[in-house]
């Protein structure tokens, strides 16, 4: 429960608003860079601004290579590190870019693909620099849910340490999952077999006192309170308490948001990500 109230402090935070303009612009790389050679964010009002267009780049979706895999890895602790130098060598490597996004007394950083890229097959990265809260966010499913705007909202307007998100379309894959059915492996929420699973393999392991929440949308069926199980669950139970508190953060949102708001057990992705795991390499 103490968890429980530390996200719930954390997600009542959210007070910003999106203008349409940045819901559909591309905009300027164009900031001076700071001191240690990492670039000033364009000045926007939503930071999924700076990543809708960079999203829409991925043509190609590609299984990862022992590289990317250890090129991620390194990623990870360089922002462990906090070594600027790495942290640009390593993105360069992946095909990323990166920015700082100065706030009040706040700086996280955004990593997206470089311009012209369409074959990077990762997420994009939020990752904060500045005092932060052991809270992991991951949107796997932008561009289809509903979720890519509020969930980098999220994450700004509240003291999360990560967050990483599907760095295109999540059907751009041919292949198929493994251990799933029907499902492709640019689907990342239900397979391993891409470089999204392995940064949060990276993150997990380099940073093990985060909580994870991986948020997805319901295709217009409301709220929905599961187990594990996909069962529905008690009212008075912590998934759900948790659950109709969030809705009630979200009750300014406009309906199509409200709409698609699922909560579940954590236990529902972890446990199929623990039998994906057994069978992945």
């Amino acid at each position: 429960m103490k968890i429980l109230n530390i996200i719930l402090g954390t997600l009542m935070l959210l007070t910003s608003v999106i203008s349409k303009k940045d819901q559909k612009d591309c905009v300027s790389w164009d900031a001076p860079f700071d001191k240690d050679n990492i670039q000033f964010c364009p000045d926007v009002s939503t930071p999924w601004s700076i990543m809708n267009c960079p999203w829409s780049q991925g043509k190609t979706f590609d299984d990862p290579t022992g590289a990317d895999k250890r090129n991620m890895n390194s990623l990870i602790v360089s922002l462990k590190n906090k070594n600027s130098n790495d942290i640009i060598a390593y993105s360069s490597k992946l095909k990323l870019r990166v920015c700082r996004r100065i706030l009040k007394n706040d700086s996280y950083l955004i990593f997206v693909t470089r311009p012209k890229v369409n074959d990077y097959s990762g997420p994009f990265i939020m990752f904060r620099e500045t005092d932060s809260d052991p809270i992991f966010i991951q949107s796997p499913h932008d561009g289809s849910d509903g979720t890519s705007v509020i969930t980098k909202e999220v994450f700004e307007n509240t003291k999360s340490l990560f967050l990483i998100s599907n760095g295109q379309s999540k059907g751009l894959s041919d292949k198929k999952a493994k251990c799933v059915r029907n499902r492709k492996t640019s689907d990342v929420a239900h397979s391993t077999n891409n470089l999204f699973w392995y940064a949060h393999k990276a993150i997990t392991l380099n940073f093990p006192e985060t909580v994870v929440i991986q948020v997805h949308g319901s295709a217009g069926n409301g709220l929905k309170c599961t187990n594990s199980l996909a069962r529905k669950v008690e009212d008075t139970s912590a998934i759900n308490v948790f659950a109709l508190s969030v809705k009630n953060v979200f009750s300014g949102r406009p309906k199509d948001f409200m709409d698609k708001l699922e909560i579940c057990n954590p236990g529902t992705v972890l446990n199929e990500a623990k039998k994906c795991a057994l069978r992945s390499t």
